[in-house]
């Protein structure tokens, strides 16, 4: 009987190469959807911190001015020192064309400024004083 050429069984060194270069592009990716995943995490907390500050600060000026319906611009700065806001906030006072009784707006703007990985925003909440 013949015996038949037997051949070892294993990896070439070709083959274990491709293999790790085709995961190691895995890996990469996954890596890179990783940092974008977190980027859009940080952008979202951002944009609800500076929302949920300034609609609470809206909520403490509106308090005010249905208790004794006096309020300012200058009573508006007092309560943005008083709370802590994660950034900027201005207020001014807007008078609409169409109210004709006198009513004036208190426009409140908070901008979120520029970063590595965000453009800034500027949110605005309007209170109509009395």
């Amino acid at each position: 009987m013949k015996k038949k050429a037997s051949r070892a069984f294993g990896l070439s060194l070709i083959e274990v190469l491709v293999t790790v270069c085709l995961l190691s592009i895995l890996f990469t990716g996954a890596y890179g959807l990783a940092g974008t995943k977190k980027k859009a995490m940080r952008r979202i907390k951002e944009n609800n911190m500076a929302m949920y500050a300034l609609e609470s600060l809206r909520n403490r000026i509106l308090a005010d001015v249905m208790r004794d319906f006096t309020f300012d611009v200058k009573k508006a700065e007092l309560y943005i020192k008083d709370m802590y806001l994660p950034f900027t906030v201005t207020a001014e006072t807007v008078v609409p064309s169409e109210f004709r009784d006198g009513r004036k707006i208190l426009r409140l703007k908070m901008k979120v400024p520029t970063t590595n990985d965000a453009i800034g925003r500027i949110y605005v909440r309007e209170v109509v004083l009395p």
